[in-house]
């Protein structure tokens, strides 16, 4: 059945350090019997501060100042992570296997911007204790891949499992793709692998912008962000896998 869209929007930019607009290219956990929802900001001329909100139930949410990191002349703010430099699409996973630090993040980062794929373009790697106080990881670009990125929030078959781009995409598909890479340890991952693009019953300017993937009842599920070139349109589009790799989409295709 197609999803029922709450009328109210849960959470919105009403802090002055957050700008005109929110942007949920983030990551939303379950955290003692609520959530936590990790979130960037679009300001122009700012960078995008990683913040975070908390729920009891995911409609009501609280934006705790947390006293980490100075904006505009004051810490009383729920930001948790400034890189210093253009980034996006924070991702966080939960590591049951690793009480010193079970908070994970990957943070696409570009650094010097007139360097395309310089030596820190890339996902740099963060690790904490609590969630909100983060520090780099060493190396601290854990995968050269790029910006629109879904870590899963588990670790499937004991590996950490990311859906993201490849650097090289646009010559592999013509477009946006997903890709996947699994790690070990957080540090070393493998080659991203191609795993979904559009196909010949997708129209001509569609392209998979990115995709976030969860695991139920021994499934794997997608939720495909469907983008169309034409009319620069989401939808989200339901995908699901036994493996996590090789992916179906129900048929019709609809949003």
């Amino acid at each position: 059945l197609p999803a029922k869209v709450f009328p109210k929007p849960v959470i919105e930019p009403d802090k002055p350090w957050e700008g005109r607009m929110l942007a949920f290219f983030g990551t939303a956990l379950e955290h003692e019997g609520g959530y936590r929802l990790y979130y960037t900001r679009l300001k122009p001329g700012t960078h995008l501060n990683v913040m975070l909100a908390e729920s009891d139930d995911g409609f009501q949410w609280r934006k705790p100042e947390l006293g980490l990191i100075e904006c505009d002349g004051s810490t009383a703010n729920n930001i948790v992570l400034d890189p210093g430099c253009h980034n996006d699409g924070p991702s966080i996973v939960l590591d049951p296997d690793d009480p010193q630090h079970p908070y994970k993040m990957m943070v696409f980062w570009k650094g010097d911007r007139s360097q395309p794929w310089g030596p820190d373009w890339g996902l740099h790697g963060f690790q904490s204790a609590d969630g909100i106080k983060w520090e780099p990881t060493d190396p601290p670009v854990v995968l050269v891949a790029g910006d629109r990125t879904n870590m899963m929030v588990n670790k499937p078959e004991g590996k950490f499992v990311t859906y993201t781009r490849h650097m090289n995409m646009f010559n592999h598909t013509g477009g946006r793709a997903v890709y996947r890479s699994e790690s070990d340890d957080f540090l070393h991952w493998t080659e991203p692998q191609l795993v979904l693009r559009p196909d010949l019953q997708d129209e001509p300017d569609i392209e998979f912008y990115g995709m976030s993937a969860f695991q139920h009842n021994g499934w794997y599920f997608g939720l495909l962000e469907y983008w169309s070139h034409a009319t620069d349109t989401f939808e989200i589009h339901l995908v699901f896998s036994r493996d996590g790799i090789n992916w179906s989409r129900p048929s019709p295709r609809s949003a």
